[in-house]
């Protein structure tokens, strides 16, 4: 028992080394978007935990006209048919949430680390689609219109977060260098590796009489892996 204890001592103290340096909290920049922005960890001894969270702000919008003309056979011209006008727009974020971890192989003003890091993608998204269409006789006279103003309903929401909502790993190695008591500049080199899978269904069906006569049923089984690597610089501030 006593060997045990004398061998776990040694293993918490080699990576709780006070003489590797002093406990404390980091912050740390990267260059790499969206997936890594700013942490915040802290440091103690050789093993460093962070986290934080990374927000890509979506902004899309397109505006259309489409023209119809038709051949009068009577009058023997072109004359206009219908004229619609509409616009789309997409809009919302993706928050990406992410946790890890750096463990520093040597104890020297550069040192380098590996590094292992987890995340997932959550999507916050929306859409309108608006529209007015008019139609025309042979004469130019409007005779009938339609429009429509939609927006991303409950299932639409939920179907959207279903295949968006990646969770993924990091895995890599790094070094950085201390150019002042608080600060040190790096880089790292790693892969990301980012995992979905979704499940949708989808009826459709008749219904007179009080009796369903037609109905359809589909489902469909979404599984997607992306796989790529990364280079980062690195700004740490030590405090």
């Amino acid at each position: 028992m006593k060997k045990l204890i004398i061998i776990l001592s040694m293993l918490v103290a080699n990576f709780i080394d006070p003489a590797f340096g002093q406990s404390n909290w980091v912050m740390t920049y990267k260059s790499a978007k969206p997936i890594n922005g700013a942490t915040l960890g802290y440091q103690l001894g050789k093993i460093m935990a962070y986290g934080g969270i990374d927000v890509l702000n979506i902004s899309y919008s397109t505006d259309s006209e489409y023209t119809n003309y038709n051949w009068d056979w009577e009058n023997e011209k072109l004359y206009l048919r219908s004229k619609e006008e509409s616009s789309f727009s997409l809009s919302g974020a993706l928050y990406v949430p992410h946790l890890g971890g750096r463990y520093y192989l040597t104890k020297k003003l550069a040192r380098g680390y590996v590094i292992a890091e987890g995340f997932i993608i959550v999507p916050a998204l929306d859409y309108k689609d608006k529209g007015l269409v008019k139609y025309y006789d042979t004469g130019g006279n409007n005779y009938d219109s339609d429009s429509w103003d939609d927006s991303m309903d409950k299932d639409e929401k939920q179907e959207t977060k279903d295949l968006l909502d990646y969770i993924g790993l990091m895995v890599g190695f790094g070094s950085e260098y201390e150019v002042a008591p608080a600060f040190s500049i790096g880089g790292e080199f790693g892969m990301r590796f980012f995992f979905n899978s979704a499940k949708t269904e989808d009826t459709d069906e008749d219904e007179w009489d009080g009796q369903v006569h037609y109905r359809e049923i589909s489902k469909r089984e979404i599984k997607s892996k992306l796989m790529g690597t990364y280079t980062t610089l690195t700004l740490n501030y030590h405090f």
